[in-house]
This record gives C-alpha cells, sequence and structure tokens, in this order.
C-alpha cells in the first residue's frame, strides 16, 4: 500500500522533482507508520524514482536527455519484440479489443483529454505485451511505462500531439490485422519515436 500511494503521488506529480521530502512527512500524510514507507522508499529507489539524500531525507529523481533517449531505446527494442512474438498469434477477437480501445483513444483526442489518453494508450500498450504471456516482458514494460507515463504527464501535449499519436494506433493495428509484422514494427517505432520527442521538446523548453 505505501509503494502504490507513494509511487501515484509521484506519477500525478504530488510529490514534485527537486523538492526534499522526509520519511516522517510522507508517513503523516500517507496514515501509515514510518517503517512501510521506509521500505517502499527503498524500493522506488532501487526502481530509479527517487534518490535518498543522507540525513536529509529524498527528493523525486529528475532524468536528463541521456537518460530519457535510452529509456526509449528500450522501449522501443522491447515493443518491437513484442509485435515480434505476438502478430502470428493474432485473431479477431483480439483485432476486436483493440479497436475497441482505439475507438476510445478517439474519443479522447476529440476532447483532447490527455489524461484519459495516456490511461488508454497505457492499456492499449500492456495489452499487447499481455497476449506474449511472457511474465518477464510484461513486468518490464510495466516498469519502464511507468517512467514514461511520468515523463508524459509533464509534456505538454497538444490535440495535434494527440492526432499523430492515435493515427499511429490504426497503423499498429491494420499492421497486425494483415499480420504484416514489419508494418506493424514500423508503425510501433514511429509511436514511441513521436512520444520520446514530444518529451525531449517539453525538457529542452524548461
Amino acid at each position: 500500500m505505501a509503494f502504490q500511494s507513494i509511487k501515484e503521488a509521484i506519477l500525478s506529480q504530488r510529490l514534485h522533482s527537486g523538492k526534499i521530502y522526509t520519511e516522517l512527512n510522507l508517513a503523516k500524510e500517507l496514515g501509515i507508520s514510518k517503517t512501510p514507507v521506509r521500505e517502499a522508499l527503498l524500493d522506488l529507489a532501487s526502481k530509479g524514482f527517487i534518490e535518498y539524500l543522507p540525513r536529509r531525507g529524498f527528493k523525486i529523481n529528475l532524468l536528463n536527455e541521456k537518460e530519457i533517449r535510452d529509456l526509449y531505446e528500450f522501449r522501443t527494442a522491447l515493443e518491437k519484440e513484442v509485435i515480434r512474438h505476438i502478430t502470428p498469434l493474432i485473431n479477431h477477437n483480439h483485432i476486436k479489443k483493440l479497436e475497441d480501445l482505439h475507438n476510445e483513444v478517439k474519443a479522447a483526442t476529440q476532447i483532447c483529454d490527455t489524461t484519459a489518453f495516456m490511461k488508454i494508450d497505457r492499456e492499449f500498450h500492456m495489452y499487447l505485451t499481455g497476449l506474449t504471456e511472457n511474465k518477464y516482458i510484461i513486468e518490464a514494460l510495466a516498469h519502464i511505462r511507468d517512467f514514461c507515463d511520468w515523463l508524459g504527464s509533464k509534456a505538454l501535449i497538444t490535440m495535434s500531439d494527440l492526432i499523430e499519436f492515435k493515427d499511429q494506433h490504426a497503423k499498429i493495428i491494420d499492421g497486425l490485422k494483415h499480420g504484416d509484422v514489419q508494418r506493424a514494427k514500423m508503425a510501433m517505432e514511429e509511436h514511441i519515436s513521436k512520444t520520446q520527442q514530444t518529451v525531449l521538446d517539453h525538457l529542452k523548453m524548461k
């Protein structure tokens, strides 16, 4: 509970990058004892979300440009492998589920609801990854998506960005529907590259 509460506070930016927090204050805010908070913070530090400051507390990590590029490079390799793995297994029910999610994406795009869009985008990608039935790939992508969603929540995503993301989803689905591994992989790479550029553009504006 402590781990999830703190992670959600980081992802929603209730805890701000650069500000120093203490275990005691965080425990009081969450209404739980210091021990599970300390254990959760150690876990979050091992995953790269926070940095411990001796005798001062902790602060939320800030990723630099190289770290962001490295993160998206790994995500691209992982999700292209997901496409290669699942394309021969895709059936009508899978396509129907993806198209239903795509319809939700279109609805969020029409009203420029970036929060809803990011939530559905994550569900879309995690659904594809779940089809591999490989727990290591699933866990790796879930961890990467935590970082990507965190970065995305800070970026200034425009209506034109959302439209482009939506169109890239459609290309991924079309490639999978026709059993075309290369087309689906190219669409996935284009999608992730656009997401990375949106995050980097925001970083350069700061």
